[in-house]
């Protein structure tokens, strides 16, 4: 189901064609002094974003399928080094050495917890039916926190392998929880980690880009629309017909919302 945002977009998208099938009807009477606003410089931006709207769509695909593929490779890892953490706890260790590897395990347990909230934060966005209007509120893997606790996760496995193999004593009989397979599920870990954060780049940037096309200030699809009514309306010559129908057609614009600083 595609969010309340990427429905306004689109919407807006509709409507900018709309309103300028609307001038091109009005013909030679339509003579705005503005440049951006002629139906050659309307063309060239309804083309621009459309392009970047595609783009933008493109890339929330391409990153869903990767992010959901990560997911996927990263939710056994709680209970599986929970497991390496019991097996090594038959062992007679140093107290230091236990201690080494509880607190690499409690990051790990920290930062699966925090990529579990944002996916349930995820999967209750998308089942709001209340319209978002910030336009980076896409349904995506929040970029600050899941990303940031992937690549964490990731690392201390990597430094749990590597403390792992210096107790010649640890010698599970288990598969999954040998030196071994553990490399092998970092690989796992590594590859899908990365190909998901590339991704996740290319989202932004190109969700950036359809911001820029469709909200910027003045030069914005949004903005141009206001100042293609506002000429109709002051043309005496369209005011009664084609701003009327001009004036049917409703634009959002979806402006990110600043974070309220903490007060102390």
């Amino acid at each position: 189901m595609a969010s309340q945002s990427e429905k306004g977009h689109a919407k807006n998208l509709a409507n900018i064609k709309l309103l300028k099938e609307i001038c091109v009807q009005v013909g030679i009477a339509y003579n705005p002094m503005n440049s951006q606003l002629t139906i050659p410089s309307l063309t060239t931006l309804i083309s621009q974003s459309q392009t970047d709207f595609t783009n933008w769509k493109s890339a929330v695909a391409v990153f869903k399928d990767l992010s959901d593929k990560r997911e996927i490779a990263f939710e056994p890892i709680d209970k599986l080094v929970t497991r390496v953490n019991a097996s090594l706890q038959q062992l007679n260790l140093p107290q230091q050495t236990f201690n080494d590897i509880q607190a690499i395990v409690s990051k790990i347990h920290g930062d699966a917890a925090k990529i579990k909230a944002a996916i349930a934060a995820k999967q209750a966005a998308s089942n709001d039916p209340t319209p978002i209007d910030d336009p980076s509120a896409e349904p995506v893997d929040p970029i600050s926190t899941s990303q940031q606790s992937y690549d964490s996760i990731q690392s201390n496995v990597d430094t749990l392998i590597k403390r792992l193999q210096q107790i010649p004593t640890y010698l599970p009989n288990e598969t999954d929880l040998q030196i071994a397979s553990l490399i092998a599920t970092y690989g796992i870990l590594d590859a899908t980690n990365t190909v998901a954060g590339i991704a996740e780049i290319a989202l932004s940037k190109a969700r950036n880009q359809r911001n820029l096309t469709f909200y910027a200030p003045q030069t914005g699809l949004y903005d141009i629309s206001l100042k293609i009514k506002k000429y109709l309306k002051s043309n005496t010559v369209t005011e009664n017909s084609a701003y009327k129908d001009a004036t049917k057609l409703s634009f959002v614009k979806y402006v990110q919302k600043k974070k309220k600083k903490k007060t102390k």
